[in-house]
């Protein structure tokens, strides 16, 4: 039989990446016991592999720049970016505490911002990247989570949350790597293991229009839906589903013999963009979800 390993902590957190280090941060501050509970090899999650860049507005990188920046022009750009489905209650709190939630707070964890750029949908530079891209920007938040005594179980499946009498009591799972059984006692669970891009047959849950279309992983092992299907299993609402980013430069993977897995090819200068007629379709510096998606998408055959 397996063995069992047991975890009491006050804050049990599903997911170990960006969402879930920083509030491990915060409960850590607070003087709570924190354990992270990581379903892939290594902490990080899908940040540590992305471009480690964020939204900031005012910021003291913008004015070594002479970007002009204000909380209203930010705002403006926000709606128009975001249409409909935009969030007017949050985008303006996002965008008034970016600069001491997000980039002060975390100087203060040991991040180094190095760069701004402006990026599709604004009017002006806002996306800071910090040292190292994203690497550097968890590799930090990460030190400063067990620096602060947080603790980070890594192969551990949480599979089902725990409940008595319509408290939360803790969760279960197993350990992927040796087949433990891993039962946690908490005082509050967590979940912050929201991603679900290297699921491809639920992003086409929520995406059926591209059930045609070459749709490749793209996120960290991690991101396969288990947060979302946790909390649904609780009588969860979940929002904004079918809000899905996707990035058109991708090559499959020739390690992955499912050929389901995508390698990014991006930054590449100089590059161009041709559909099947030869013809080019885009402007090549936009390259992101918004915008180049949509424009490979609208071709024909895809």
């Amino acid at each position: 039989m397996a063995d069992v390993q047991k975890y009491e902590t006050d804050v049990a957190i599903i997911g170990a990446g960006g969402a879930g280090i920083c509030a491990g941060i915060e409960a850590l501050d607070a003087g709570a016991r924190v354990t992270a509970f990581e379903l892939g090899a290594e902490p990080g999650g899908a940040a540590i592999m992305s471009g480690g860049g964020c939204m900031v507005v005012g910021s003291p990188l913008q004015t070594e720049q002479g970007i002009e920046d204000n909380p209203d022009l930010a705002f403006k750009d926000w709606m128009q970016w975001g249409g409909a489905s935009a969030d007017a209650v949050w985008a303006r709190y996002y965008i008034e505490h970016s600069l001491h939630d997000l980039y002060h707070w975390a100087e203060e964890q040991g991040v180094k911002w190095v760069m701004v750029r402006q990026q599709e949908g604004n009017s002006v530079g806002r996306w800071h990247r910090a040292d190292l891209g994203g690497a550097g920007l968890m590799s930090r938040l990460i030190y400063a989570f067990r620096a602060k005594g947080g603790e980070i179980v890594c192969n551990a499946d949480i599979a089902k949350i725990n409940q008595s009498n319509r408290r939360i009591t803790g969760a279960e799972g197993a350990d992927t790597d040796t087949g433990a059984k891993i039962e946690v006692s908490a005082r509050t669970v967590l979940v912050a293991a929201g991603g679900f891009a290297s699921n491809v047959d639920m992003v086409l849950k929520y995406r059926p229009e591209l059930a045609d279309d070459k749709i490749l992983e793209g996120s960290g092992p991690g991101s396969t839906g288990n947060g979302a299907a946790l909390v649904e299993t609780l009588g969860g609402y979940l929002t904004h589903m079918d809000q899905i980013w996707f990035y058109v430069y991708a090559t499959p993977d020739h390690l992955d013999p499912k050929e389901r897995h995508g390698l990014a090819f991006r930054m590449a200068p100089g590059y161009i963009w041709v559909n099947a007629q030869g013809k080019r379709f885009h402007n090549e510096a936009l390259s992101g979800g918004n915008s180049a998606s949509p424009a490979l998408l609208a071709q024909s055959p895809r």
